[in-house]
């Protein structure tokens, strides 16, 4: 009887084990394996007010028929010593024409948040979110490798940096272009059929 209560033990401990790992590791945005959801694309926006770096991101993905009425997918906050505490504002999904339908969250500080997509919009969904974090340091980060997580290239994807009126640009992690026609300086980078290897990272000066 102990033997067998020692083996129940060990394999109680290994499954919880096993899904801490999944939950709590990695830095793909959002993170997700085969199942009933395949990214798509994503339009991402960072914007820099003051001490706080502002990440919108808007995600299309293709939904396979599943029974399942939702997925829960993991959204890692980047962590790095230039960065500070960060939480979700919005999370919010629809259907190909739908109206925005506020969809639950979990946080899981300091390392993410975990989310529920509804699997009832249709055959493409697309997840928009909202999340602000502290800055440190005249740089800033976002985690955009989510396509090697996901093991496809994205068919489109845009980038966004609105920086500070009167800030100078110092590095960029991506080659990116000035957008002409706005007051304070926005720095864009747009590619087809990507697989990103490396997060978006900009500093500057003021």
């Amino acid at each position: 009887m102990r033997d067998m209560s020692w083996r129940r033990w060990m394999l109680t401990a290994a499954a919880v084990a096993a899904v801490i790992a999944l939950a709590g590791c990695g830095e793909s945005r959002p993170r997700h394996r085969e199942g009933p959801l395949r990214f798509h694309s994503e339009v991402v926006r960072l914007r820099v007010d003051g001490d706080t770096l502002e990440v919108e991101g808007t995600y299309r993905m293709r939904c396979v028929p599943s029974r399942a009425p939702v997925a829960f997918l993991f959204y890692p906050y980047p962590q790095d010593d230039n960065l500070g505490d960060a939480r979700t504002l919005v999370l919010e999904c629809r259907g190909e024409s739908g109206p925005w339908t506020p969809a639950p969250f979990l946080e899981r500080p300091p390392v993410g948040v975990r989310w529920t997509v509804p699997l009832d919009l249709g055959d493409t969904i697309t997840v928009r979110t909202v999340d602000r974090q502290a800055l440190r340091a005249n740089s800033a980060r976002d985690i955009v490798t989510t396509t090697r997580a996901w093991g496809r290239p994205l068919a489109r994807a845009r980038f966004a940096i609105r920086l500070p009126g009167g800030a100078v640009p110092e590095s960029f992690s991506y080659p990116v272009a000035r957008e002409p026609g706005t007051d304070d300086p926005v720095y864009v980078y747009e590619a087809e059929d990507f697989w990103p290897d490396r997060d978006i990272m900009v500093t500057w000066s003021l």
